[in-house]
């Protein structure tokens, strides 16, 4: 993961301009991504989307912006997305990647798979509150 591409991008969001430090997540298996601080707190997840996987970015982007405030309540924390300074919600960088920024969520914790039932019930949880939200 390119951490100065990734602090290039951010540049792009409509966000306060101050010093950002970028840490990779190395979880997970689509995206790159990157927990974004400052003086220690956590603020955001900047995430490079892969094309591979979402061809249509524009219209993962413009579900997704239709979705979040629909996730209201029921156990979720809200989830902000952030726009660029043109109003898009993504940006897409001169080497054609797509970038978008999301609020970070405190305390939060990404499994990829898990044998721990008490995961594995939360996880079946929260998607029906997700199926019910919708």
């Amino acid at each position: 993961m390119d951490r100065k591409k990734a602090l290039t991008a951010l540049g792009y969001f409509d966000i306060e301009p101050i010093q950002y430090d970028l840490h990779p997540i190395n979880q997970g298996f689509i995206n790159d991504t990157f927990r974004v601080s400052s003086q220690g707190n956590d603020l955001f997840v900047l995430q490079r989307l892969n094309i591979s996987v979402f061809p249509k970015v524009a219209d993962v982007m413009n579900n997704l912006g239709r979705l979040l405030p629909l996730l209201q309540g029921g156990g979720y924390s809200p989830l902000q997305l952030f726009q660029v300074k043109s109003g898009e919600n993504f940006h897409i960088d001169p080497q054609g990647d797509y970038w978008r920024l999301l609020s970070y969520v405190p305390g939060s914790t990404t499994f990829n798979t898990t044998k721990d039932k008490g995961i594995a019930f939360e996880a079946g949880r929260i998607l029906g509150v997700f199926h019910t939200l919708l």
